[in-house]
C-alpha cells in the first residue's frame, strides 16, 4: 500500500505549479477526504510525507501556507 501512495502521488496526478502557488490534485482527495483529513493543510501534510525529495517536496513544504488548491476532473475510463 505504501508503495502504491508513493506512485501515485509521485505521478502527474499530484501537479504542482509554483509559478500560480497552485497544488492541482485528483478528486480522491476531496471525495475521501477523511481519509486524508478533513483540511487542505492535512491533505498536504499527507501528500509531504509521501512526495520524494525533490523541487516538488521542497516547493510544498516552503509554500504550504500560501499554496491554493484545485481537484482536477476524475477521468472515469481508468475504472474500464
Amino acid at each position: 500500500m505504501e508503495l502504491a501512495t508513493a506512485s501515485f502521488v509521485n505521478s502527474p496526478e499530484v501537479e504542482i505549479v509554483p509559478s500560480e502557488n497552485l497544488l492541482t490534485i485528483s478528486q480522491i482527495f476531496r471525495w475521501y477526504r477523511r481519509d486524508f483529513g478533513e483540511n487542505q493543510r492535512s491533505i498536504i501534510e499527507f501528500l509531504l510525507r509521501h512526495l520524494d525529495a525533490g523541487k516538488k517536496k521542497d516547493f510544498l513544504e516552503n509554500h504550504r501556507e500560501a499554496i491554493r488548491v484545485r481537484y482536477r476532473a476524475y477521468d472515469w475510463s481508468l475504472n474500464h
